[in-house]
């Protein structure tokens, strides 16, 4: 049983990992498509998560509220790591200018703000970025997975038959 648990989750996370990792290749010309996207996916995640959450309550006769809220992190995790290596793959590899792209913006944004002393440790977070952005986005979307499961979990649970006292 937890061998299937964990594989349905990886399975699931890989789902929710295409879909954010799809979003994620479609660019945005203006501010009101980027709005519009943005609508899109939140809707979209938020759909195929209820989805495979119910699915998952499905089959199984003993679903409850502990088990959603741990099922769903668990695809949110396997989620957040296929985006976390896709977000690692575009600082490195397919598109390493994004880093000093971010960065000058960075720099730009505190000297702006009169915080040019903050210029050095900007310029210090350069070689780290990549591994970061990876580890802040496994931190993020598992704990909006979190979320997400403890709002589902309460709609997708079983009812637990009552436990009758051990003695009668």
């Amino acid at each position: 049983m937890k061998h299937s648990f964990i594989q349905n989750a990886a399975r699931d996370g890989l789902l929710l990992g295409a879909l954010a990792v799809l979003f994620l290749f479609i660019p945005a010309s203006s501010f009101v498509l980027t709005a519009v996207l943005t609508v899109v996916k939140l809707g979209a995640t938020i759909g195929l998560f209820g989805y495979l959450l119910r699915r998952q309550s499905a089959h199984s006769e003993a679903f409850t509220y502990a088990t959603a809220i741990g099922y769903g992190t668990l695809a949110a995790a396997f989620s957040a790591f296929i985006l976390g290596v896709v977000y690692f793959l575009q600082f490195t590899v397919i598109n390493p200018e994004l880093t000093e792209t971010l960065l000058l913006s960075m720099t730009l944004t505190y000297e702006r703000m009169g915080m040019s002393e903050m210029v050095d440790t900007v310029e210090d977070f350069r070689p780290y970025l990549p591994y970061l952005v990876f580890i802040i986005c496994l931190f993020y979307y598992t704990l909006i997975g979190f979320v997400y499961s403890l709002v589902f979990g309460f709609f997708v649970k079983h009812r637990t038959p009552p436990v009758a006292p051990p003695f009668n």
